[in-house]
């Protein structure tokens, strides 16, 4: 059984570093958070965004978030640019990759805040091109 699920953890990590944002069917039988301690092996920190203290629902609160659970200190505010900033901030003065992990228990969360994770994909997307520590974002769907 461990056999087989470090074989589902290291062909989704293949597919991460590929894609860099990734949008998963649960049908793939792997945890979030097995996944999240399977990166720290590959010098990736798994941030799961929906183990937040609050219930994530709206722009405000997944921009709190993401700034608590990645550990966003230079983040002044919650809109996208200063999270954008603080975030390839962090970025920068990291050794370690960093994914951004949405486990899904909530069906109603994606539906909530899909033009937000849009936008979360670019920033993630544009930090990549911008900082040589690779940034990733994956969403169990």
């Amino acid at each position: 059984m461990n056999r087989y699920i470090n074989e589902l953890n290291e062909g989704l990590y293949n597919r991460l570093l590929e894609n860099c944002v990734l949008f998963v069917s649960n049908e793939t039988k792997i945890n979030a958070q097995e996944f999240s301690y399977f990166l720290i092996q590959k010098r990736i920190k798994g941030v799961i965004v929906d183990d937040f203290k609050d219930q994530v629902n709206d722009k405000k609160s997944l921009l709190e978030a993401l700034r608590y659970q990645i550990g966003l200190f230079d983040m002044y505010s919650l809109n996208w640019d200063s999270f954008d900033e603080a975030f390839s901030l962090f970025l920068k003065n990291i050794d370690y990759g960093v994914a951004i992990i949405f486990k899904n228990e909530y069906p109603e969360l994606l539906d909530l805040v899909e033009d937000e994770l849009k936008i979360l994909t670019e920033c993630v997307l544009r930090n990549n091109k911008s900082n040589s520590q690779k940034s990733f974002l994956l969403v169990f769907d």
